[in-house]
């Protein structure tokens, strides 16, 4: 029940305390308690304190709608990860249908590796989104509460405004962003014949370079064994943090920090591409210049005719012949990135640079009309010889 006079004074509680955050009646205006505290008539209060929770609650509005939006991404990425995770199940069959009877046991481990990957990324979707139903709900229960009040009268609402206020002003952080919750395809498909056939084979294939599907643009298309890329139709992927969306690139799955590292890409006859590194921070979701300042040391072909490097301001490349297959060496401790034509060893472009993250191998292709036919890029194998160690 509303008490509207004052317990110590039996007056009308007529005055609203802004330092004690209460009504109070006019004896208490000028008792000693409230004589110096700013005070002002209950209707005047009602009217500003109402606008203050009123504000507050619309914030919390957003956030409810902010989450709302994070928990349907959410639930699109628990749905891709099982998808996902069924066309890895099904890259890993079709490899080992090629191997003997024998490396049975190698694939059971495999598929059990990647479906215990699965279900643990898919629970800890579930966790997230159960969590941000639950702050969702909570926040709902506040609004319908503070609504409630806001609808009582001016002075049942100031008795209340304390608790009010206190029920509004939770700590709330933004929705995280998730990364690292694809699954590690590299992990479980990368060069997979090499890793199962190592110990069985003299000679086997080996690219020193795989590329990260996670980074793909939607418009990629990557091989099985995720060393060759070309531009496709669009497909549905989730939009995580490793992936880019503001180039047609993907970058390689292992970032190097020191050492010299190597690998050869054959550009074919392809008239639109760039290859090289970048470093880990670039932008992958709004648009940045291929250059040095902006974190990249590529080359590209943008006419059938021109090679360019992509310096600042970019710098046209004289050749006679245009290269089909081009090695990058990487020479992280000297600050190297140096391009090379395979076929002849001519050195085509050197870029210097101190670097001061990690390094990622990259790879960009050019829009294509008819995709059907579009040119990959493709990250040459290497032979290597597997033989035992001599004591």
């Amino acid at each position: 029940m509303t008490q509207e006079t004052c317990p110590l004074h039996n007056e009308k509680l007529k005055v609203f305390c802004n330092n004690d955050e209460v009504p109070i009646c006019l004896v208490c205006q000028i008792s000693r308690q409230h004589k110096v505290h700013r005070c002002c008539p209950v209707e005047e209060a009602a009217q500003q304190k109402k606008a203050e929770i009123s504000t507050i609650l619309e914030s919390l509005r957003k956030k409810v709608r902010t989450m709302s939006k994070t928990k349907h991404q959410w639930e699109e990425t628990k749905t891709y990860l099982k998808i996902q995770g069924y066309q890895i199940e099904m890259a890993i069959k079709e490899e080992f249908l090629q191997l003997h009877q024998f490396l049975k046991d190698e694939e059971d481990m495999r598929l059990r590796l990647l479906k215990q990957e699965e279900e643990i990324k898919i629970q800890v979707m579930c966790n997230k989104i159960k969590n941000v139903e639950e702050e969702i709900k909570a926040l709902n229960a506040t609004i319908s509460k503070v609504d409630l009040v806001l609808k009582a009268k001016d002075l049942p609402f100031l008795q209340e405004y304390k608790q009010t206020k206190q029920s509004v002003r939770h700590n709330i952080q933004e929705p995280e962003s998730i990364r690292d919750i694809l699954i590690n395809s590299t992990k479980h498909l990368g060069i997979l014949k090499f890793a199962v056939c190592k110990e069985m084979l003299k000679t086997v294939k080996y690219a020193s370079v795989v590329l990260d599907p996670n980074t793909a643009h939607s418009n990629l298309k990557l091989s099985q064994e995720l060393t060759r890329v070309q531009y496709s139709n669009k497909m549905l992927l989730p939009d995580n943090p490793e992936r880019c969306t503001s180039r047609m690139c993907v970058l390689g799955a292992t970032g190097f920090t020191s050492g010299k590292h190597s690998w050869t890409v054959e550009v074919g006859h392809s008239k639109d591409w760039y290859i090289g590194v970048a470093r880990e921070s670039i932008k992958r979701k709004s648009t940045s210049f291929l250059s040095p300042d902006e974190g990249y040391w590529v080359i590209g072909q943008c006419s059938k005719e021109s090679l360019w490097a992509q310096t600042s301001p970019r710098t046209r490349i004289s050749i006679k012949q245009m290269p089909e297959r081009i090695t990058v060496q990487l020479d992280c401790d000297k600050g190297k990135v140096v391009f090379i034509n395979a076929a002849n060893l001519a050195v085509i472009h050197t870029f210097r640079e101190k670097f001061t993250e990690k390094i990622f191998p990259y790879f960009s292709v050019g829009l294509c009309e008819d995709w059907k036919n579009s040119g990959p890029l493709t990250v040459c194998p290497v032979t290597m010889k597997v033989v035992p160690e001599t004591a």
